[in-house]
C-alpha cells in the first residue's frame, strides 16, 4: 500500500487504498489458505518502517487486520463517491455518464456507486446499450 503525506508531514493511507488492499488480501488469504496471523507488514519481516502509518500507530494496524477478519455483510459494500475513486476499468463509462448528465451525484456531489453497479454499467456500456 502506498501512503501519502498530510499537511503536517505525517504519512497516512487513504481509505480507498486500504479497502482495495483488504479486498486483495482477502482473495489471497482464501486462495492460498493463509491464516490471519500470517498476514504481516514489511516491518514485521524486514524491520523497514512500512507501512509507516501502521508501524507508527499500532491501533491502525490492528484495525486493518480486524477488517480482514470481518465477513462481508450486506450494506457493507465499497462506495465510490468521486470519479477519482472509481477503478480504472470503470472510469471511461462513469465519465461518459457524467459528461452526458446521466450521473450527477447527491447534494454533496457524491456518486455513491457500488462495485455491483459499476460492473452492470460497464457491461451494458461494452454492449453498446448507452450508445443510442
Amino acid at each position: 500500500m502506498c501512503s501519502e503525506k498530510d499537511d503536517k508531514g505525517q504519512y497516512y493511507i487513504n481509505e480507498q487504498t486500504q479497502n482495495t488492499a483488504i479486498k486483495l488480501i482477502k482473495v489471497l488469504m482464501e486462495k492460498y489458505n493463509i491464516p490471519l496471523e500470517n498476514v504481516l507488514r514489511h516491518y514485521d519481516v524486514t524491520g523497514k518502517m512500512c507501512p509507516e502509518p501502521f508501524v507508527r500507530n499500532q491501533v491502525h494496524w490492528l484495525d486493518f487486520k480486524n477488517k480482514l477478519s470481518e465477513e462481508k455483510k450486506e450494506g457493507n459494500e465499497m462506495l465510490y463517491n468521486k470519479i477519482d475513486d472509481v477503478p480504472k476499468w470503470a472510469k471511461p463509462t462513469m465519465q461518459k455518464f457524467i459528461d452526458r448528465g446521466a450521473l450527477k451525484g447527491n447534494e454533496k456531489g457524491e456518486l455513491m456507486l457500488t462495485d455491483v453497479m459499476l460492473r452492470i454499467f460497464v457491461a451494458n456500456d461494452r454492449m453498446g446499450v448507452y450508445d443510442r
